[in-house]
């Protein structure tokens, strides 16, 4: 049945129709047309879930797939205009819908595995994503250098009553970088400057906070951390699979997943270079705030490891 419904479904996505679960099932009873290969109710649910789950994808490999994929050219960048925010809008919701429905941050902060004392949230994210040897790039202004310090040393740092504060937030470098700092202007770390190619970065600008929170809740991914910027997004990192020794494959993976979620629900579709920065967790901002939070950038969900499945 699901294959039947990814074809109708690629059909209509290259047509520009956008076709509902209530039209699938439609389809699966319609007398005449496919109801001889729908099989009872559940079975029809399970095919219209993995339909809208983000399991079908218009390409020809599996969406969200972490695994090196062929060479390929990327697909296009989509304009934010309204009307495509409006479908990625509607992508959201209708996902979400056909899951558990809409969650909270008390939802995802509830599943997480590791839970942060107040003010350790950074510590505590360094010492689990990195390991002792390798080193942790902190980023307080874009026109100045990276300091980079080993998870020990950022934990010695906090103990001596030092805090990374400033109007702006603050960044992380999401992957190790080595412990001599960056080699480019003013200290800045680059690509070459890292030692581990890990984790990638899942930014989204284009959807409200709630719809952010019930994707990556429910997508099935092996995400390890979220931190709410306290601006307009959550910045996810998520482990990519295998041990990759090169920028290239790392490249690879990073596009296959946001390729998806770039066409899916407007996520951001530049974040594949392995020096990438993210938000600081318990970094504070004020410029640039969202009004409804204290500029605190916390850590709502933090996993040493995780399979490529669902938070919640």
């Amino acid at each position: 049945m699901l294959s039947v419904f990814t074809s109708i479904k690629l059909s209509a996505d290259e047509k520009g129709l956008v076709l509902t679960p209530d039209d699938f099932w439609k389809i699966a009873r319609a007398r005449g047309g496919y109801a001889h290969l729908a099989g009872d109710d559940s079975e029809i649910q399970r095919a219209i879930d993995g339909l809208f789950s983000g399991s079908i994808s218009s390409s020809p490999r599996p969406a969200y797939s972490l695994s090196a994929s062929p060479k390929k050219s990327r697909r296009k960048t989509l304009e934010k205009t309204p009307e495509q925010i409006k479908k990625w809008t509607d992508n959201a919701e209708r996902f979400i819908a056909l899951h558990r429905g809409s969650v909270e941050a008390i939802d995802i902060l509830e599943a997480s595995p590791i839970k942060p004392p107040p003010e350790k949230g950074f510590i505590t994210a360094c010492e689990t994503l990195f390991k002792p040897e390798e080193g942790v790039a902190v980023v307080t202004d874009l026109s100045e250098s990276n300091i980079v310090k080993s998870p020990a040393e950022w934990r010695k740092f906090y103990a001596s009553g030092h805090r990374v504060r400033t109007k702006l937030g603050g960044w992380w470098r999401i992957n190790p970088i080595r412990l001599e700092g960056g080699t480019g202007k003013n200290g800045s770390c680059c690509d070459v400057d890292v030692t581990a190619y890990r984790y990638a970065l899942l930014e989204n600008d284009q959807l409200p906070i709630a719809l952010q929170l019930g994707i990556l809740a429910y997508l099935p991914l092996p995400i390890v951390s979220i931190v709410d910027s306290a601006g307009k997004s959550l910045h996810a990192l998520v482990r990519l699979e295998g041990e990759i020794t090169d920028k290239p494959t790392f490249k690879d993976k990073a596009e296959t997943i946001l390729d998806e979620l770039h066409e899916r629900f407007g996520y951001d579709r530049c974040n594949t270079n392995p020096s990438r920065m993210s938000r600081l967790p318990d970094g504070w901002r004020d410029i640039k705030r969202r009004e409804d939070s204290d500029g605190n950038q916390k850590i709502l969900f933090l996993a040493e490891n995780r399979e490529a499945k669902a938070i919640l």
